[in-house]
């Protein structure tokens, strides 16, 4: 249904605008009533048709924001305070409007993924109004959607500073408001310095519709005739200039020329706050981005020292059992060299040895057991081939007469097997016969030498196992150094003869 224009609304004390589920439009018409106006009053004030304000004026009695007021006004002795402070309530409940309006946009963020903690909201800082407060609230072109607030704006803050509350100029006593006051003073202290904008107390803008809202407001306000009959002091010549100068800031932004400066000032402040925002924002980024960075360095550092430490510790377990082992080891040995079994105790230091290959010791020992008991075993194995040589068993004397010289080759070891093996492997005669005489000049040039009937015998052995390898003059050599000592051997006779026919 259609709303009487002679019909006076208000608004509800005590009602919390938070709770209610208004759109920025109803914020916006809601926050022009002040007082008790009429609803053709508050059509002209809205930006919006005259459709959409009745429309939204009906939805505010429904939600119970506004009531009708039908009985008359009661009569207050001072209406100009009472004025003000329904005027300090107005700002105040765009304060707490905008602030909703905040909050719904925050609230329209994206949900955190479920097992993330969001981060603990801050508390919503009320958003300053301007001190010279607009007629028209419509936002200008280019501002941003009242829904969700720039904060690089320059519209959200007040568009001139009051002074301070305890300004010695203030005289409570006059029949002016104090506030109103604190305006005058700010105006009159910055005359030479202020805008044609801040005189009519809005923000640079285009909208000529909001321009004339503003004059119309600040005729009002300076108008000598509304503060007729009340005593005014040193604001009365106040009033009176500032009165003109509304009317010559008007004139002055009709034309788009002498706005546009003005206009381009606020933008560019706009964007330079932007700017200045972007930059703290990427320092922070960054400065954050370092943190992470540097707690990352720090998490793999210590993540690197544990394994260290891990690593040593496994390290150090490792080289405790091996110690244990060579310890084992080591009391084996010991222990088969108490029993005069140099070959156990031999193969228990090279497995210790395995174990530890750095240990010095190990291999002295290792070797010299090693060596003790190569030397039994080539003994043994020469005791044993000379049995079978004694029993005409020559074929099985041939390994062990090898199997000595390998363990142990020493002279007489080397000259046995060449002397045996002659036959069957004449190459391999050969080789031994070389080491055998090699051994043999050794001995001859050394401290002891062997008794001459022994080396004879020796030699007879070597010759025997160069003739069998085709090699007669080094044979023939041996025989005659054997008939040195012995010239009448029947052995070295036959080899000569048998040299002669080859």
């Amino acid at each position: 249904m259609s709303l009487a224009r002679t019909l006076r609304l208000a608004v509800v004390p005590g009602v919390r605008f938070e709770t209610l589920p208004l759109d920025p439009q109803a914020f916006f018409v809601l926050s022009r009533i002040e007082g008790r106006p009429t609803v053709a009053e508050i059509l002209g004030m809205s930006a919006l048709s005259a459709a959409q304000t009745e429309a939204i004026l009906e939805r505010l009695l429904e939600l119970g924001a506004l009531q009708r007021v039908e009985e008359p006004m009661p009569s207050r002795p001072r209406v100009r305070q009472s004025t003000q402070e329904l005027r300090a309530q107005a700002q105040d409940r765009r304060r707490r409007m905008l602030t909703q309006q905040l909050g719904q946009a925050r609230s329209s963020q994206p949900t955190p993924p479920q097992g993330t903690t969001a981060p603990s909201p801050r508390p919503a800082q009320p958003t300053p109004v301007p001190s010279v407060p607009s007629s028209s609230g419509a936002p200008a072109p280019g501002s941003p959607d009242p829904g969700s607030p720039d904060p690089d704006d320059p519209r959200l803050e007040p568009v001139l500073a009051l002074v301070g509350e305890a300004d010695p100029r203030l005289d409570p006593s006059l029949g002016l408001a104090v506030d109103k006051q604190r305006l005058l003073l700010a105006l009159e202290d910055g005359r030479d310095e202020l805008t044609p904008f801040q005189i009519l107390g809005i923000h640079p803008t285009h909208d000529l519709k909001e321009i004339r809202s503003a004059f119309r407001e600040a005729s009002r306000r300076f108008h000598p005739d509304a503060h007729h009959g009340r005593e005014l002091g040193r604001f009365r010549e106040p009033l009176s200039r500032l009165f003109a100068e509304a009317k010559t800031a008007y004139q002055t932004l009709q034309s788009e020329e002498a706005r546009a400066p003005l206009v381009d000032a606020l933008e560019q402040e706009h964007q330079r706050r932007r700017r200045v925002r972007q930059q703290r924002e990427a320092a922070r980024q960054a400065a954050e981005e370092l943190r992470r960075r540097r707690e990352q360095e720090q998490l793999e550092q210590r993540r690197a020292a544990r394994d260290a430490q891990r690593v040593q510790r496994e390290r150090d377990r490792l080289a405790t059992a091996a110690q244990g082992k060579v310890a084992e080891y080591l009391q084996a040995a010991a222990d088969a060299e108490n029993m005069d079994n140099f070959a156990r105790a031999a193969n228990n230091y090279r497995l210790a040895l395995q174990v530890s290959p750095h240990d010095e010791e190990i291999r002295r020992r290792w070797e010299e057991a090693r060596s003790i008991a190569r030397r039994r075993r080539a003994k043994d194995a020469f005791a044993r081939a000379c049995t079978y040589v004694e029993v005409g068993h020559h074929n099985e004397a041939v390994p062990l007469f090898l199997e000595a010289a390998e363990a142990d080759p020493t002279l007489e070891h080397l000259a046995h097997a060449a002397d045996s093996v002659r036959q069957q492997d004449p190459a391999k005669a050969r080789d031994l016969a070389i080491e055998a005489l090699r051994k043999l000049t050794e001995n001859e040039r050394g401290p002891a030498p062997l008794r001459p009937g022994v080396v004879a015998d020796l030699r007879l052995m070597i010759a025997r196992a160069f003739l069998a390898a085709g090699q007669g003059e080094s044979a023939r050599q041996q025989v005659l150094l054997v008939q040195r000592v012995r010239p009448k051997d029947p052995e070295a006779r036959a080899l000569l003869k048998t040299l002669k026919v080859t």
